[in-house]
């Protein structure tokens, strides 16, 4: 009130305009308090607003990741489930028919590259999974690979089968992990991510 008292006469140049310091020095207060508040306010509402602008960026290239990764883990989980089920069991037939390595290598691969994951906030499960995937895919492979050598007895590596079995379980397991993990982030389940089946 004593501001209003003060400062209304001095607005005119009115003859009984007088300042009065002490009210000049309470309004620079006031206007050192509002500056201080905006000060403290604004950069703390930018911070936030960038957060959730940041936020929202992540969980789009999450989705896109996500998209992006989703076709070719579901072509290898069912590659390999195929391999397994209807070409694996043939494979014995085709050796004793004499089948040479490089047909058995061919029917016994799977095709195919898993994409590497962008590292974002929230992929990294499905980030690790993709990893342990390709690293499943590439000792697969390898097998494969030394499976179209001869050795001296004139055998190849497919006679023991178990290996190869062990190698083709690990891909469907990471496989199924990869699945997992996408299935936690998003909430959508993709079926196939049982352990063991």
């Amino acid at each position: 009130m004593i501001v209003a008292e003060v400062m209304v006469p001095c607005f005119n140049f009115a003859p009984t305009c007088r300042l009065d310091w002490t009210a000049v020095s309470a309004i620079g207060g006031w206007a050192a308090a509002i500056a201080t508040f905006l000060a403290v306010y604004v950069p703390a509402r930018n911070y936030k607003v960038d957060n959730e602008r940041r936020a929202t960026r992540e969980r789009q290239i999450s989705f896109i990741e996500i998209n992006r990764l989703l076709p070719k883990i579901l072509d290898v989980r069912d590659q390999t489930k195929t391999i397994k089920n209807k070409i694996l069991p043939e494979i014995p037939k085709a050796l004793a028919a004499g089948a040479d390595a490089k047909t058995v290598s061919g029917l016994l691969r799977v095709k195919g590259q898993v994409p590497f994951v962008i590292l974002s906030d929230g992929l990294e499960m499905i980030s690790i999974g993709v990893s342990n995937l390709q690293s499943s895919l590439d000792v697969l492979n390898a097998f494969l690979d030394a499976g179209e050598e001869i050795d001296m007895y004139g055998n190849h590596p497919f006679h023991r089968l178990s290996d190869y079995t062990t190698a083709l379980d690990n891909v469907e397991l990471a496989a199924q992990n990869v699945l997992l993990a996408i299935k936690k982030l998003t909430g959508i389940d993709l079926g196939g991510h049982e352990q063991g089946s």
